[in-house]
């Protein structure tokens, strides 16, 4: 018998570490603050997303899948029709990389694979599409696994002009997880300066959101939510001493516990 049947639980609350589903998130998510700036954006003027490129830096296993998959859901209710392209693999050149973009939009947009799709493709799939969308957010998440930085850079130079090209034809947004080693180039190289319209950061976590990151999952597993009395299983000064080893991002807290 697994510790988490012993305890109670239905499933292994620290096992899936890499992302949560769609379903799990209001359940699952504890709302740090760019949660929560992204969230009241949603709420007030959430057509103030569309027109922007937006990065979001961070470490890996920060939070940023969880984040894209949490805003995925709130942007999709505001009508405004959202997609999270994964650009997993290793790319020598920034071709490569655009080539998988466009096929993935396109799949998106019309449920067809194709092996070489074309930006024309893709307008056209959104021209068909008017009538039901005229606003999309795109989250562009895993580009930044891709240890070969200049493809990447070169991508998201070019990704600015597929973007204005879509633009004339329906309003469009942009979040894209960001590698720490970007940085310094998109910000002050001139050739890349001018790539982003928005940065954004994802620090460490708070202990007191870590503990609730923690104690929120041990919930959600349990066999009886209603009767989970909090921190009963792990308790927060467990929490904070695993905290304290320099242990901050989510992906690292869930390992380590």
């Amino acid at each position: 018998m697994s510790w988490w049947q012993r305890n109670g639980l239905v499933g292994d609350p620290f096992d899936r570490i890499s992302g949560i589903e769609e379903i799990d998130i209001s359940s699952l998510i504890v709302e740090t603050e760019i949660f929560r700036k992204y969230n009241n954006i949603l709420i007030t003027e959430p057509k103030n997303l569309l027109g922007k490129s937006i990065i979001v830096f961070g470490e890996f296993g920060s939070g940023r899948t969880t984040l894209f998959s949490y805003l995925k859901v709130l942007i999709h209710r505001e009508g405004i029709e959202s997609f999270i392209i994964r650009l997993h693999g290793s790319f020598q050149d920034s071709s490569e990389i655009e080539k998988k973009f466009l096929n993935s939009l396109f799949f998106k947009l019309t449920g067809s694979a194709r092996e070489e799709c074309s930006l024309l493709e893709i307008i056209e799939a959104i021209r068909n599409k008017k009538h039901k969308f005229n606003k999309y957010f795109i989250f562009i998440d895993e580009l930044h696994k891709n240890q070969i930085i200049k493809s990447s850079l070169e991508f998201l130079k070019n990704l600015q002009g597929i973007i204005e090209e879509i633009n004339d034809e329906v309003s469009i947004g942009i979040m894209i997880a960001g590698r720490n080693e970007w940085r310094n180039e998109i910000k002050n190289n001139p050739i890349y300066s001018g790539t982003f319209a928005i940065y954004e950061e994802i620090g460490d976590m708070s202990l007191e959101d870590a503990c609730a990151m923690i104690d929120k999952r041990i919930r959600y597993f349990h066999e009886i939510p209603e009767t989970y009395s909090p921190f009963s299983l792990i308790t927060q000064d467990a929490i904070a001493k695993i905290y304290s080893n320099e242990i901050k991002t989510p992906r690292a807290l869930l390992r380590a516990i």
